[in-house]
C-alpha cells in the first residue's frame, strides 16, 4: 500500500470497507476481526508507515504517502529502534 501511494488513513478506510460480511450472523462473528485486532492491525500498520517514513524509503509509485499523525504516541519507538539500527545494532546484539 505504501509503494502505491496509499496514505495510512486511505489504506485504513479500503481495509474497513472490505471486511467480510456474508449475510449469515453466527459466520460474521466468526470471521470479523474483533475490536482489539483491529486495533493490533492499526498499530502495526502505524508502526510501518512511520518507519518508512524514518528511513526515508521512496515509494516504488514515486508518490511517498503523507507522514502518518501520530496519535499513538509511537514515533520515538520508531526513532529508537531506527537509529539502532543505523549504528549497527542487530537482535543478536
Amino acid at each position: 500500500a505504501f509503494d502505491l501511494g496509499y496514505s495510512l488513513p486511505a489504506l485504513m478506510l479500503e481495509l474497513a470497507r472490505n471486511e467480510i460480511e456474508t449475510g449469515d450472523p453466527n459466520v460474521d462473528k466468526t470471521v470479523r476481526l474483533t475490536d482489539q485486532e483491529r486495533q493490533t492491525r492499526e498499530v502495526w500498520l502505524q508502526l510501518v508507515y512511520l518507519t518508512l517514513h524514518r528511513l526515508k524509503y521512496t515509494s516504488k509509485s514515486g508518490e511517498d504517502p503523507p507522514k502518518p499523525s501520530d496519535e499513538m504516541g509511537l514515533y520515538s519507538l520508531v526513532e529508537i529502534t531506527c537509529d539502532a539500527l543505523q549504528a549497527g545494532f542487530t537482535q543478536e546484539g
